[in-house]
């Protein structure tokens, strides 16, 4: 009796050889196979879309590759595929788009450089990668001196240390792209194509100003499938209604399990949100009273009181190795003084607490 990888070859040979039914009837029992890898359900799922493409049905195709996505969040292939298929789309509107991504770093020269390597191999659209550097003494500085002006790369090196929060707002300043991918960090990379599904999930949505893309760890596990706070104000009656849903399932997890999870949804907020030009001049900077916690929330809030959505993308997916958290002592001290001050600000509280 043959493996699920001796199964998973026959099925490439026979779709090769021209013998398309035997090799879908191959796929199908594969997958009907509860204990398949999510490494090989991917690459079927993913092979099907391309025989669903190579056969002119694009939208089921684009179901396979979104599904050989969210089965293995780290396999190139699929997102390389799906890319076509928005690309074709974004022929077609015939209109351009630039990007600006903005970076904070501060002596993590590797991550950084791994950081820049990613975006400039998988953004599709034109795109500026602006850096907003503290003073570093790793080697960042001279990297960046070098790299200037270089595949798209703006730096921008301080005199003093200003924190992350402030070297967001000076690149946010600076940037002139249409979408304007705001809090992103050196230890982010991004998947093919990560632009090309914000343009396809929220570009023609006029109550859509900004996208939050799919976080994974670098097992591809899930970080964030959008985020739902459960809080509710009793000054601003708006909060909380995006916040239907759970998280705290998904976390640490193969979305593959998950299928609440495969759709655009309106969230309250993305960790890493992409937002659309007028949103942003309507919006603002970020608030730099949080100095290290609850950007993205407050953030988040502040997109849905000027009257627009935040969009839960999950093709658009973004890898994040979450450097921050290595010190559980350090994270504590910065944690509470912002959480005191979110509270505060949008006058929350916890529902879950009130209605038991």
């Amino acid at each position: 009796m043959m493996n699920e990888t001796e199964v998973y070859n026959r099925a490439c040979e026979l779709t090769k050889s021209g013998q398309i039914n035997e090799a879908l009837r191959l796929y199908g029992s594969l997958l009907s196979n509860q204990t398949l890898s999510n490494y090989t359900r991917s690459r079927v799922f993913n092979d099907l879309g391309k025989i669903a493409h190579f056969a002119g049905e694009d939208q089921k195709a684009r179901l396979f590759f979104d599904r050989a996505i969210f089965s293995d969040a780290l396999y190139i292939d699929s997102y390389r595929n799906l890319m076509t298929l928005n690309a074709d789309l974004l022929a077609g509107k015939n209109k351009s788009y630039k990007f600006s991504i903005v970076i904070s770093t501060y002596n993590r020269l590797q991550e950084l450089k791994r950081c820049i390597d990613s975006l400039r191999k998988n953004t599709y659209c034109p795109a500026e990668i602006i850096i907003v550097c503290d003073p570093c003494d790793d080697g960042t500085i001279e990297y960046l001196q070098q790299e200037d002006g270089k595949g798209g790369v703006v730096s921008m090196i301080n005199e003093t240390r200003l924190g992350s929060v402030k070297c967001w707002n000076k690149g946010i300043s600076a940037a002139a792209g249409d979408y304007v991918l705001c809090i992103f960090s050196d230890d982010m990379e991004v998947m093919p194509g990560w632009d090309l599904a914000v343009i396809a999930a929220v570009d023609d949505d006029p109550a859509a100003g900004c996208a939050a893309p799919l976080v994974v760890y670098p097992d591809g596990t899930v970080e964030s499938p959008g985020q739902y706070n459960p809080y509710r104000s009793f000054t601003f009656p708006w909060i909380g209604k995006a916040s239907w849903i759970d998280t705290a399932n998904v976390i640490r997890q193969p979305l593959i399990n998950f299928p609440e999870f495969y759709f655009l949804r309106e969230c309250d907020y993305g960790y890493t949100p992409v937002v659309k030009r007028e949103c942003l001049e309507k919006v603002g900077l970020l608030d730099e009273r949080f100095e290290h916690y609850f950007i993205d929330p407050d953030f988040g809030y502040r997109i849905q009181q000027a009257g627009y959505r935040n969009i839960y993308c999950p093709t658009s997916v973004v890898m994040h190795r979450d450097l921050s958290k290595k010190d559980p002592d350090l994270v504590r001290k910065r944690f509470e003084p912002d959480m005191a001050n979110f509270y505060s600000k949008w006058d929350l509280f916890d529902f879950r607490y009130v209605y038991l």
